[in-house]
């Protein structure tokens, strides 16, 4: 995988670059060096070059660029963010947003978190039957909160946001009264009060969002590192801190393959491929695209 320095136009000239070289390869933009390690489960490396844009923004204006020079068989992935709320959709056919807020979403769902528990001596109930949707559906209120804030370009020192005012982290469930009180002490807009928040949280929720749209990745990891701090009594595991970070290596880690081929993201990629017949992106091997296995 090649990880350039982030500028959109370094990323396409590394691409044209490489296929100086590889000719006929497809390329896979996509957002950071975490996501390819992903990536890298799926994706076919002799036939497709994975690179690291650097961020949402120069996956896209990579794209752009390339499209422009009217390169073949490239292909961006990146985050959805908060696309789905707003009812947008992707620009451009090479361009493939999540099919959840981000692509931890994905792994959330495969329901690994039993396997990520069992590495600091937990057993796979110690937070439920169902972790993962308790979680992600815990933190679906903070990011319509995150959506209300930037929609109506409140000022919030998110920085100050501290999950244990309003998260059970036994139960993992959250506190909507709470959660919004707590905004409105961190909003530094004047005049914005916690029933604000409320009015703005009602009306986003009725609305009938997958919590896999609206929480944020890492506010879901953060929440499941602290919870396992607080069950096990320790803030470090050999050493490295007990975080979100560690939580989604854990989680990148025990992904599997074959839960691939059930996501929308691996059928997009799928049809993309179908659209570019010259260009493959995931490998052959992978049950997800038994369409690559070639007859006799």
């Amino acid at each position: 995988m090649s990880t350039p320095p982030f500028t959109p136009q370094i990323t396409a000239n590394l691409v044209v670059q490489a296929r100086q070289v590889n000719q006929g390869k497809s390329a896979l933009l996509i957002e950071g060096v975490k996501d390819a390690r992903l990536y890298r489960k799926v994706v076919d490396g002799s036939k497709c070059q994975i690179v690291a844009a650097g961020s949402r923004l120069g996956a896209e204006q990579a794209l752009a660029i390339l499209e422009a020079r009217k390169e073949p068989g490239v292909l961006a992935i990146v985050d959805a963010d908060l696309d789905h709320l707003l009812g947008k959709k992707s620009a451009s056919p090479n361009l493939i947003l999540t099919p959840t807020r981000d692509i931890e979403g994905i792994i959330l769902s495969a329901n690994r978190l039993s396997a990520v528990f069992a590495e600091f001596d937990l057993e796979h109930d110690a937070f439920g039957d169902s972790p993962e949707i308790a979680v992600v559906t815990a933190m679906a209120p903070l990011g319509f909160l995150r959506f209300a804030v930037e929609q109506k370009k409140w000022s919030v020192a998110l920085a100050k946001l501290d999950f244990t005012v309003f998260v059970d982290l036994v139960k993992f469930s959250c506190d909507i009264d709470a959660l919004c009180t707590h905004f409105a002490d961190l909003t530094l807009t004047p005049a914005i009060t916690g029933a604000m928040y409320r009015q703005e949280y009602d009306s986003l929720v009725a609305r009938g969002f997958d919590p896999l749209l609206v929480s944020r990745g890492h506010d879901v990891t953060t929440v499941i590192a602290m919870a396992i701090r607080s069950r096990v009594g320790k803030k470090r595991k050999y050493g490295a801190e007990i975080n979100g970070n560690l939580i989604e290596s854990y989680l990148r880690t025990a992904y599997p393959i074959y839960a691939f081929r059930n996501t929308d993201l691996c059928r997009k990629i799928l049809e993309w491929e179908s659209n570019n017949p010259s260009y493959i992106v995931l490998m052959a091997g992978d049950p997800a695209n038994a369409s690559h296995q070639k007859q006799p």
